[in-house]
């Protein structure tokens, strides 16, 4: 479904997919996928239709939250690793290629170019996905999340630091309150 668009895709989705949850006596329908901040079924914060998106979870460790971006490209400041990974894979594939040029004819050859350039502009959706983990205090990891969330949605920004600020204090040690001390009865 790569060149098909997001109205298109909604309408195929939104009565089947496999994240759907329903509830007896609630007329809304939520959903369960990743991406999607609210957890209502709806396209506005579908999360597999949209190009862009963000995801705020609990971190598997219980300290801190992890937010994971959805970016358009896989050209992005939150992908130095990834970029240096492709720079190193880049290179290994133009060494084997060089080796191997030599013993091909030149049709062959210009056919093995127009592919290793194809090979370069392919869609990596492993790397289009990025996780950061924020482990600061709860004042930083909301203008962290403010920060990433400035290049998304205007309308989900108050929706990505509400749901921050409510992982932050789920995961606060719940302070147990002291109950009346009673005396035992002296026999």
């Amino acid at each position: 479904m790569v060149n098909v668009s997001a109205d298109i895709q909604w309408q195929i989705i939104r009565k089947t997919s496999s994240f759907l949850r329903r509830q007896r006596g609630i007329p809304k329908h939520f959903s369960r996928e990743r991406f999607n901040i609210k957890g209502v079924n709806s396209i506005r914060f579908n999360g597999l239709v949209h190009k862009k998106g963000l995801d705020i979870q609990a971190s598997p460790d219980g300290k801190g939250i992890v937010v994971a971006v959805k970016k358009r490209n896989s050209d992005n400041i939150f992908c130095k690793v990834h970029k240096k990974q492709r720079k190193e894979d880049e290179n290994q594939r133009a060494d084997v290629m060089n080796i191997t040029f030599e013993l091909m004819s030149l049709p062959i050859r210009l056919l093995a170019d127009r592919y290793m350039k194809g090979l370069r502009k392919t869609y990596f959706p492993s790397r289009s996905n990025v996780s950061v983990t924020l482990k600061k205090n709860s004042r930083k990891s909301l203008k962290s999340v403010k920060n990433i969330a400035r290049s998304y949605q205007n309308a989900h920004k108050g929706l990505v630091q509400k749901r921050a600020s409510q992982l932050l204090r789920s995961l606060k040690p719940v302070a147990s309150r002291r109950g009346r001390h009673v005396r035992k009865a002296e026999v």
